[in-house]
């Protein structure tokens, strides 16, 4: 096994630093929205809209609005790339859709639960997600000192 270089290293840090901080943010908005679900059980489907829309919806627009830009710049050029690689592009578009589609399904029927279950009055599952993200959230905090810290 070889050792990477200190520059190297270095240069890992700076790009993952980033993906840390987007990583805790989000941890610590769902950690907001549980908060706010335990005092106020009715309205736990807004606390999960919340939180779908500003990690989810906002980027999917913006990105979209990007997309649609680069397209303006060299219409000619993207016609032409779609129409010769027309089943590869309809292929990678419907993967990545799926893959999308089955992480947040998964992360959707959890809050479901988690509404339907403080709704009837029990903590239970609250509760468990709870420690989940705050046990995240500290291991989070713990791989952003390390990845400031310089290496040797």
């Amino acid at each position: 096994m070889t050792e990477l270089k200190s520059s190297e290293k270095h240069r890992a840090s700076i790009f993952r630093r980033p993906v840390l901080w987007l990583a805790l943010r989000f941890s610590q908005h769902e950690a907001w929205a549980l908060n706010f679900t335990r005092r106020f059980p009715l309205f736990s489907p807004l606390a999960f809209f919340s939180v779908a829309i500003v990690w989810i919806f906002l980027p999917v627009i913006l990105l979209t609005i990007l997309a649609i830009v680069i397209f303006l710049a060299a219409p000619q050029f993207w016609v032409t790339f779609v129409e010769t690689y027309s089943t590869f592009v309809l292929f990678v578009v419907m993967y990545v859709c799926v893959v999308l589609v089955f992480l947040m399904f998964q992360w959707q029927w959890g809050w479901f639960f988690i509404s339907v279950d403080l709704m009837f009055g029990s903590t239970r599952l609250l509760e468990e997600r709870e420690d989940e993200v705050l046990k995240r959230i500290a291991r989070l905090k713990k791989r952003m000192i390390a990845a400031r810290e310089p290496h040797d």
